[in-house]
């Protein structure tokens, strides 16, 4: 039997608790909550636009603070292999903490690898859903096109933070590129066309920042 038969709408006789469609308001149980979806959107945003009034409310810590809660109190918690290596990375950096000769660095980079690992939970977690995957993947690639146009006028520099130097600005156009391509091959139409102009804005970003290894 294929998908398609699997698909299909069955005979009205067979309406029963399996062949019912959900209620919009219910949520189901293999996946991630919309308001943690909406955390990582807003996360997104804030670090890789930097809205000059959103983003002094640090609000991109409480995120990280609040989203491995709601991931560890969910009955659905997806895990891979490449979020084991990030802890093992995570408990190699914390044991340089009683050996360190400056503290304040082993904390700092510590807090950027635990940063990184519950993004990336967050990530694994939230984009579980062909969905919610689909939006936060439109959301990467405007916000990559934003900070290219962005660089364009502005000496190949993004909006600040980590962005305000000319290679990370490169490396995360160069992240969004291979995305915007894929879907520029398997795409038809208007949104074919979309990806190919997100294609090119990531390019120029790309050659604005005059990043050799960008490049």
């Amino acid at each position: 039997m294929t998908d398609a038969t699997l698909q299909r709408p069955g005979p009205a006789w067979a309406d029963d608790a399996r062949t019912r469609p959900r209620p919009a308001s219910a949520q189901p149980a293999d996946q991630a909550p919309a308001f943690a979806f909406w955390m990582l959107a807003l996360f997104l945003l804030l670090e890789f636009a930097r809205p000059p009034l959103l983003v002094q409310f640090k609000l991109q810590m409480v995120i990280i603070l609040i989203l491995p809660v709601m991931y560890l109190t969910s009955s659905y918690r997806p895990w891979t292999r490449i979020l084991t290596f990030q802890v093992l990375f995570l408990g190699w950096c914390l044991k340089s903490l009683p050996l360190a000769n400056n503290w304040f660095n082993v904390y700092f980079t510590s807090r950027q690898m635990f940063g990184n690992l519950v993004i990336a939970i967050g990530i694994t977690w939230v984009g579980s859903n062909l969905t919610y995957l689909r939006r936060l993947l439109w959301i990467w690639l405007a916000l990559m096109s934003y900070q290219a146009i962005w660089a364009l006028g502005h000496g190949g520099k993004g909006t600040g933070g980590f962005l305000g130097d000319e290679n990370d600005l490169a490396l995360a156009c160069g992240t969004a590129l291979p995305f915007a391509l894929a879907g520029f091959e398997r795409m038809r139409g208007r949104v074919r066309w979309a990806l190919a102009l997100v294609s090119f804005l990531t390019l120029v970003g790309i050659v604005a920042s005059f990043s050799r290894g960008g490049l």
